[in-house]
């Protein structure tokens, strides 16, 4: 059996290995061509959704030590609630996205039959371009790529080929229950169609290469248009209300929706885009967001996506030196100055606040794939590659060893607050309103206390000096990383 595997040479190669025909004719054909390879390991997903999978995974073990292919035990937990299908492979592609480098290659065993039956799948569920084209031989995946070798063949010349070569493999009981859907589709659906129609796989195939060829060009043509309604504020990068409003209605939501795929991840539906899309036009702000698991926000011609905060109205952390706090979407850090410039791509002078907090910084080639903007949001602007937003103090802080250090979530909106050079304090509603800070970008930005004594708000403004002990000792900046998928 020829399968060309010389096309992913020079790249580190990992094996989803489930212990199934499929997979462990890939593990052999891949171990037979590893000197394309920079090196080669198979992972096995553990599900806990099977008394057996203990069994399985040493099998899987003791077939790849036959083959001398260093294996690995992935664990997973699969939410029961909802497609507990859906929930499995989400978990599965979580976990090989841990091994992802840019010269990585994950190979999964998916063949034609797979294909025909992921097909039927879309269409039954009304999917549209995107979902048709789901399951291309090779893509990009994390920060590396996810190819299909065996997409071509056939279940059953799988199965006989491994019979050929003695090659032991598991059967997964749950191939018979039709109580799910694929299942249901492989038995009593598909063999009526190969029956009928007997050339369907390979025609299906040739669908999926035709329609991802549409794809590929129908996302090249909405990333140039893209770029007409890019717009930034202060804070945030999104696209802007006004400008994606003089396209057709069709072209909106096709824009929005490739947006928000790219940028953030996220899968809207209908629905789901056409309540963005009535942001502009609502009249009030605070009612302009729906959460997508993350929350998509409107915010002065700005719409933008955050993850969604759970942190209770005035709650206080506190914060020391050397240890995050963290939380589902990212962490806040007190970081030395010599580290923050050198990993976040920040250079000393960008830091710098004025009076006002509002440090006008362009953009240079030094900062390359990072556009900082006023007070120090660097954000990722590689679509493909993952993005984080750093949201950086205006305040520095030296040699605050041994100070308690505390951040104050959601306070009050009649807090009042002083920022430095003032001589009136003003309560934190109209502070927000006068440095545009977008709605739901507000609760990442806490309160930052030491001693009780209030120094500012992260990322907004000053309240007092940089803060000097009697001790000298290296500057230190309070730091929230919000890490996007």
């Amino acid at each position: 059996m020829k399968v060309d595997f010389s096309v992913y040479q020079n790249l580190h190669w990992i094996i989803g290995f489930s212990g199934g025909a499929d997979s462990r004719l890939l593990l052999e054909l891949a171990s037979l061509n590893r000197h394309y390879a920079l090196s080669i390991k198979a992972i096995y997903v553990h599900h806990h959704l099977q008394s057996v999978a203990d069994e399985w995974a040493l099998i899987c073990k003791n077939e790849c030590t036959k083959l001398g292919v260093d294996f690995l035990v992935e664990h997973v937990t699969v939410p029961l609630k909802g497609s507990i299908e859906a929930n499995a492979r989400e978990a599965r592609y979580n976990a090989f996205a841990k091994y992802m480098t840019p010269n990585t290659v994950l190979f999964t065993a998916h063949h034609a039959d797979d294909l025909l039956e992921n097909e039927l799948l879309a269409l039954i569920r009304g999917s549209g371009i995107n979902g048709l084209s789901s399951m291309p031989k090779f893509r990009r995946f994390a920060q590396g790529f996810l190819a299909r070798p065996l997409l071509s063949l056939a279940r059953s010349e799988i199965v006989k080929e491994c019979a050929i070569r003695g090659l032991l493999y598991v059967t997964d009981p749950t191939n018979s229950d039709c109580a799910y859907d694929r299942n249901f589709l492989r038995s009593q659906i598909t063999p009526l169609l190969k029956e009928r129609f007997p050339q369907i796989l390979s025609s299906i195939i040739k669908v999926q290469e035709n329609l991802t060829h549409e794809k590929d060009s129908y996302e090249e043509l909405l990333s140039k248009e893209l770029e007409n309604i890019r717009s930034a504020n202060a804070y945030l990068e999104g696209i802007s209300f006004k400008k994606i409003s003089t396209y057709s209605l069709n072209l909106q939501r096709e824009l929005l929706r490739f947006f928000l795929k790219k940028a953030y991840n996220i899968i809207a539906n209908r629905d789901e885009l056409g309540q963005i899309l009535k942001f502009g036009k609502l009249g009030s702000d605070n009612k302009a967001f729906i959460n997508l698991g993350f929350m998509v926000s409107y915010y002065k011609d700005l719409i933008y996506a955050l993850p969604y905060i759970d942190i209770r109205p005035n709650s206080s952390y506190i914060l020391q030196i050397g240890k995050r706090l963290e939380f589902a979407w990212g962490y806040y850090e007190v970081i030395a100055s010599s580290e923050l410039f050198k990993n976040h791509f920040i250079s000393k002078t960008n830091i710098e606040c004025n009076v006002k907090g509002h440090n006008e910084v362009k953009e240079s080639n030094s900062f390359k794939e990072k556009r900082v903007f006023r007070n120090f949001i660097a954000q990722n602007l590689d679509l493909n590659d993952k993005k984080e937003l750093l949201l950086a103090s205006c305040f520095k802080l030296s040699n605050i060893k041994g100070l308690e250090l505390v951040l104050s979530f959601n306070i009050p909106s009649s807090t009042r607050l002083k920022p430095q050079g003032r001589n009136h304090s003003q309560i934190i509603k109209n502070l927000w309103k006068e440095y545009e800070v977008p709605l739901y970008l507000r609760s990442f930005m806490p309160l930052v206390k030491i001693n009780d004594n209030p120094l500012g708000i992260l990322g907004a403004f000053n309240i007092a000096k940089d803060y000097q002990s009697s001790q000298e000792g290296e500057d230190y900046y309070v730091i929230c990383v919000i890490e996007k998928p």
